[in-house]
Parts: structure tokens; C-alpha cells; sequence
């Protein structure tokens, strides 16, 4: 995004007159002075380079005082820079410069900055999609798709730490870009500054859940190699390949479970990965229990791009496989995971689609047929017990989605979960990746085809195309064509280009198009469809992180609208329950507890007596009258099964 050269020289009364009306219209060449002391050296040591992988990295020489064998006794002096007590995972203290999104979702919030030990928004004078793009990417987001201003997602309460931020877009740190300077502003917070980024790939910060220090592997195509990725606050960072050898790549193998022998690779072997570097110059004697107990050179003190993080390659591949046991059909059971030498169960805690498909797809199946058969349906299993995985559906292996822990207290064997799979039949299609998570009836359009599935190019997709695709699915209602990748690029080849549909077949393999995996088109055109029941008072729930909570949205003259929280109570939502099939009601929420929506507000005081079909048939003050916004965005949270 070119940003202007001048700004408005007239700004609100409310602003010191003394600020400047023109800014600058050249960049300073040098960066801010705030930027941290390490810097990079001027010359890099060269690096050998190869077009051929080599099948093992070239041995790194360590200093010949390391043990080749771990020691009967370990050193009386343990290094500076390890914590005082390896057997016990201290929370470090929070990192200067570090972000978060606030009072929105775990992709999109107000944008908040750790300095000087307090946490403070960001004003948006300025604020643009390049500032935006530096934040997305230091939470380990790909990019940004909108910069908000205003208090979009509400005002703040901590000091104003920064104003007139310019990035440049390659920073990769908000607070390595250009900017008035910590705490000076002319900003109120009615002006704070948002985000929202995008979340249509596996998510490097899927939520808040995990342990400092805790490590994954990604980009590897089994589930016992990949990239050495760390949490740390919240976020995922990754591990600068200076010094790597076989002895860290054995600390991180054993922490995930994996037994010996474990090979270290470097060079980016397995990809890059997004935002900041961690550690640099890591030196594991090969016993620690952590990656973080290692000495090394500091946190984010390091001299490394992207292209040299670490990865490793792990020896024991039973670690992580999945079946499924008591089901009576290979593609139904009860799910278990091998773990630690053993079997074990998930709970069913915050179960969703999204996990049950990287469950199925790991297992080498097309798609799920059901998804949520809790309180073990297929029987109670024995062992370990995972609790709240949370996958984005698009992973491989399970691994790559995020989990709070095994053997919590909050679980019992009577919360398996049981999924049912399906094997795929040549022409099925599926919607991915839709703005409600686990939505259904909208998203990007893929085609099972030859034991996968592929996306569509949109070059001439249409009305015609998307009804047929609405139809096989089992929507009765209209159909909307959407183009460009509007639900996020696929990844997976194209299949089919230039369809064209006459809207009476019966499936898209159906429609004459330019023939199978023959295209001119990039992922960039994947075409997308939203069908509809066209039924005024339908009702879904968006935002929340299971599919029978949300923020209460009505369809109505063709479009989805909020309900304003004024009066909202449970009479009023055990309607919306009742209405999406669920038994009752077991909480309901106001003052956008799951996020603002977007559009119009269709109905405020609304007064249900519990009866009505549908919220349509309640008393309220009419459709579009309102005094409110979409901060007062109502909410709910049904009972499914008895539970909630």
C-alpha cells in the first residue's frame, strides 16, 4: 500500500494545534535508534550452497570439551543463561516489544504492545495495512487483511505506547518500525488500533493454550520430522541452525517422545516458517527436558534469516499414529492416539469438525461423515486422555494443530470422542474454509477426484455453477459464485477450469469445463460458493470455539444480520437453540462476547416468551429499529446432549 506523502492539514479541534499539518514526504533512511542492540553483522560468513539436499547435513564441529557420551556426573556449573531449575517450567517474564489482540478473536483484536513491564495500545494515525502486515506476522500469521482504526474493537485501558507508526512491511517487529516514539502521541483511545489477520492456513498461534517451551515440528511430511518450532508467550517462534547438531535435535525429539535416534538438519530444510527467531547458537548436551534449558545465545539475540532454521528428523515413526477402535465398520470408532509407548483417548471437550477432518485425513480418508459422537459412543477407552485439541482443518497429522495437555484433571473415559469417516466417492465436492468456522453451507469449492481433493479455477464460474454445486450438497435454496480465492487459497492442484454448467446436472464432474487438470490458473482463483435455504428466520451462530455457541445472527431479505443484546435474556435464545436443534439453553451473552459482527442490527428488545418457531415470530421493537452498534452483538451458548 503507497502511503501519502502529505497528511490532511486540518485535523480535530480536540488535537494540539503544535503537531505538524505535512509530514514528511521521505522516509528517514536510517531506522530508530529503539531498535534492539544486536545488530546484524555487515558481513555474513558465507554459506556453502547445493542444488541437491544432502540426505545428511554436513557435521558441525563442536568445541572437543563437549562429551560425545552423556556424563555419569553433569557439570557442578551449569551455564549462565539456563533457568535456575530445569526440573521446573517457570513461566518466563513477558518479552519488551511483545503483541496481542485483544476483544476480538484469536486472529483479529484491538492491537496491544509490551513495554517498560506494562501493556499499552497503539494510536492509528498512520495506521495501514503495511502496519499491519509487521503485526500479523510477528503473532506468526501469514499476513494481514485489514487495519482498523477507531477503537473498531473497542477502547483500551493501559498508557498510548505508540503513535505514527510507519512500517515499512518487512520489519518483523512493530517496534522495529519507524514511529513518533515510545509514549509520545496526541491520541485518545477512542483511536486505538486494530487488526485483523489472516487465518486461512495452519495457524502458527492457533490459541493460547500450551507451556513456555513447549515445541512442535512443521512442514515435514510425516509426523516425526519437521521444522523445530517453540512456544514462548504465546506465540510460536522458531530456531536459528547455528551450532545445530544431533545433541539438540535429541533434546527435542525426547520432549515430544520420540526415542533415538534423532538428526539434526538445517538450511531451512523443511521451509520457512513465519515471524521471529528465538534462540541462536543453542549447545544441548543432548539431557535437558527442554529445548529451553539448552545454553544459548539469549532470547531473540541471534544473526540468522529465516532461511536458516533448524529442523529435525525424529527415529521412532509410531509416536502419533491414529486408528479407530470399536466401531463397527473400519472408517467408525472411538479415537486414540499412540502416545509416550501407549494408547490414549481425546476428550471431547471443544471437539469440532476441524479436528475430526485432520483425524480422517491422517487416517487416509476423503472427508467425515460425523463428527461429534461424544460421552463414548463407541465405548470408553483406557490410558491418557488429550484435552482440547483445536485444529484449523487444514493439517495433516494431528501434531500440527495445538492441545492443551494430556491426563488433566477435567476429563473422564466417558468423554471419548468417536468419529465416523468417509472414503470418498470420485465427484463428491466439499466447501472449506468458510468465514463461520465449521459452516457448512458456504466456503471454497473442492472435488474429490482419484483419491483427493482439488480445487476450482473460477475463470466463467458462475450462478450455474455454484447451483449445481449447492444442490449435490443438499441446499435447496439460491447459490452465490464467489471468485479470487474469496475463502482462501487451497493448496492441493486444480482440476477443473472454464466450467460451465447449464444448472440442471446433477454433480460438477458432470459440467462441460476444459477438461481434467487442464488450467491456466493459480490457487489465487480458486472459485468459492455460499448457499442458502432463502428462508427467512433461519439462524446460525458465528465466532465461538464450538459449533453450538456464537454470536446470534438471523438471515433475513437475503442477507445475515446481528440481534442487538437490549432485553436479551434466555427465553430469548433457548428459541435460537431450539431453532438449530440443540436441547436448550445453558448461557447467554451480550456486548459482542463473540466478536462484532458486520451489516445491519435486524431486531433489538427482543421479547420471546420461549415458544415461538422462530426469533422472527417474537415481540420486538421492529426489523432495523435499534439504538445500538455492534458492540451490543447478542450471544449464546447451547446444550448439546445435556452438556454444554
Amino acid at each position: 500500500m503507497k502511503r501519502p506523502s502529505v497528511r490532511p492539514s486540518v485535523r480535530p479541534s480536540v488535537r494540539p494545534s503544535v503537531r505538524p499539518s505535512v509530514r514528511p514526504s521521505v522516509r528517514p533512511s536510517v531506522r530508530p535508534s529503539v531498535r534492539p542492540s544486536s545488530v546484524r553483522p555487515s558481513v555474513r560468513p558465507s554459506r556453502p550452497s547445493s542444488s541437491v539436499r544432502p540426505s545428511v547435513r554436513p557435521s558441525v564441529v563442536r568445541p572437543s570439551v563437549r562429551p560425545s557420551v552423556r556424563p555419569s556426573v553433569r557439570p557442578s556449573v551449569r551455564p549462565s543463561v539456563r533457568r535456575p531449575c530445569p526440573s521446573v517450567r517457570r513461566r518466563p517474564s513477558v518479552p519488551d516489544g511483545q503483541i496481542r489482540l485483544l476483544d476480538g478473536g484469536y486472529y483479529y483484536g484491538r492491537v496491544e504492545i509490551y513495554h517498560d513491564r506494562r501493556w499499552g495500545t497503539v494510536c492509528d494515525d498512520s495506521w495501514g495495512l503495511q502496519d499491519a502486515n509487521v503485526v500479523c506476522r510477528q503473532l506468526g500469521f501469514p499476513s494481514a487483511v485489514a487495519a482498523h482504526t477507531d477503537a473498531y474493537y473497542g477502547q483500551g485501558t493501559g498508557p498510548i505506547l505508540l503513535d505514527d507508526v510507519q512500517c515499512e512491511g518487512y520489519e518483523t517487529r512493530l517496534e522495529y518500525c519507524p514511529s513518533g516514539g515510545w509514549y509520545t502521541h496526541n491520541c485518545d483511545h477512542q483511536e486505538d488500533a486494530g487488526v485483523e489477520c489472516s487465518n486461512d492456513f495452519y495457524m502458527t498461534t492457533p490459541f493460547p493454550w500450551g507451556i513456555d517451551g513447549d515445541v512442535r515440528l512443521m512442514g515435514g511430511l510425516r509426523s516425526n520430522e519437521g521444522r523445530v518450532e517453540i512456544y514462548y508467550y504465546g506465540t510460536w517462534y522458531t530456531v536459528c541452525d547455528d551450532s545445530w547438531d544431533n545433541a539438540d535435535a535429541t533434546v527435542v525429539c525426547r520432549q515430544l517422545g520420540y526415542f533415538d535416534p534423532a538428526q539434526a538438519v538445517g538450511g531451512a530444510y523443511f521451509g520457512f516458517g513465519f515471524g521471529d527467531i528465538l534462540l541462536d547458537d543453542v549447545e544441548c548436551y543432548g539431557w535437558e527436558s527442554t529445548l529451553l534449558d539448552c545454553p544459548n545465545a539469549g532470547l531473540f539475540q541471534h544473526n540468522c534469516w529465516n532461511s536458516q532454521e533448524a529442523g529435525v528428523i525424529c527415529g521412532n515413526e509410531e509416536y502419533g499414529r491414529v486408528r479407530l477402535v470399536g466401531g463397527s465398520v473400519p472408517t467408525e470408532g472411538r479415537v486414540e492416539i499412540f502416545n509416550n509407548n501407549e494408547w490414549g483417548t481425546i476428550c471431547d471437550d471443544l471437539w469440532q469438525r476441524e479436528d475430526a477432518e485432520v483425524i480422517c485425513r491422517q487416517l487416509g480418508y476423503s472427508d467425515v461423515d460425523e463428527y461429534f459422537l461424544d460421552q463414548a459412543y463407541f465405548g470408553e477407552g483406557y490410558g491418557p486422555i488429550m484435552e482440547r485439541l483445536s485444529c484449523d482443518g487444514d493439517e495433516a497429522h494431528w501434531q500440527q494443530c495445538s492441545y492443551s495437555g494430556w491426563n488433566t484433571p477435567y476429563c473422564e473415559h466417558y468423554e471419548d470422542v468417536g468419529v465416523r469417516c468417509l472414503a470418498g466417492v470420485e465427484g463428491d465436492v466439499r466447501l472449506r474454509n468458510g468465514y463461520s468456522r465449521g459452516s457448512s453451507y458456504e466456503g471454497r469449492v473442492e472435488l474429490f477426484y482419484d483419491g483427493g481433493w482439488y480445487t476450482v479455477c473460477d475463470d466463467g464460474w458462475d450462478t450455474a455453477d455454484a447451483t449445481v454445486v449447492c444442490r449435490q450438497l443438499g441446499f435447496k435454496g439460491s447459490a452465490e459464485a464467489l471468485d479470487s480465492a474469496y475463502f482462501g487459497a487451497g493448496s492441493d492442484p486444480i482440476i477443473l477450469d472454464d466450467v460451465n454448467c447449464g444448472g440442471w446436472e446433477s454433480t460438477l464432474l458432470e459440467c462441460p469445463s476444459s477438461g481434467l487438470f487442464v488450467h491456466n490458473c493459480q490457487h489465487t482463483e480458486d472459485a468459492g460458493v455460499r448457499c442458502s435455504s432463502d428462508e427467512d428466520g433461519d439462524a446460525r451462530l458465528i465466532g465461538g470455539l464450538s459449533q453450538y455457541e456464537g454470536r446470534v445472527e438471523v438471515l433475513y431479505d437475503g442477507k445475515w444480520n446481528t440481534i442487538c443484546d437490549d432485553s436479551w435474556d434466555t427465553r430469548d435464545a433457548s428459541v435460537i437453540c431450539r431453532q438449530l436443534g440443540y436441547e436448550g439453553t445453558d448461557a447467554v451473552f451480550g456486548n459482542a462476547y463473540f466478536g462484532p459482527g458486520r451489516g445491519d442490527i435486524l431486531m433489538d428488545e427482543v421479547k420471546c416468551t420461549g415458544d415461538e418457531s422462530t426469533l422472527l415470530d417474537c415481540p420486538s421493537d421492529g426489523f432495523y429499529i435499534h439504538n445500538c452498534d455492534h458492540s451490543e452483538d447478542s450471544g449464546v451458548r447451547c446444550l448439546h446432549n445435556g452438556k454444554d
